[in-house]
C-alpha cells in the first residue's frame, strides 16, 4: 500500500514538473511579446510618461514590463482571446522533488 502511495506521489510530482516546464516555455515565448529599445533609462521614462503609460509598468525581479492587454484596452483596442494556462498553485518544493527520479 505505501509503495502504491509513494508511486503516485511520485507521478504527481512529475507531472507536476513537466506542466510548470511547459507553461514556463509558453509564458516566455517571444511570441508573446514585443520589445521598445532606447538609449538609456531616462528615454524609457520619458517615452512612457508621455505615452501615459507608466501606470501600467509591472516591476518583476529588478525589470519592468508592460501589460500589453492593458494598454491596448486603454486604446481601444479589441484583442483575440488567447490566454495561456497559468497556474495559481505553489511551486514544487525542490527539496521534495529531489526524492523524485525522473526515469518513468
Amino acid at each position: 500500500m505505501a509503495n502504491t502511495e509513494l508511486d503516485a506521489k511520485k507521478k504527481g510530482f512529475r507531472d507536476r514538473a513537466k506542466a510548470d516546464a511547459k507553461r514556463k516555455i509558453d509564458a516566455t515565448d517571444t511570441n508573446h511579446y514585443a520589445v521598445f529599445c532606447f538609449d538609456n533609462e531616462k528615454q524609457i521614462d520619458e517615452f512612457l510618461d508621455s505615452m501615459d503609460w507608466s501606470q501600467f509598468v509591472v516591476e518583476y525581479d529588478g525589470k519592468r514590463y508592460i501589460n500589453g492587454e492593458k494598454v491596448a484596452a486603454l486604446m481601444g483596442i479589441e484583442l483575440p482571446d488567447d490566454k495561456v494556462p497559468y497556474v495559481a498553485e505553489p511551486k514544487i518544493d525542490k527539496i521534495w522533488a529531489s526524492f523524485v527520479d525522473d526515469e518513468e
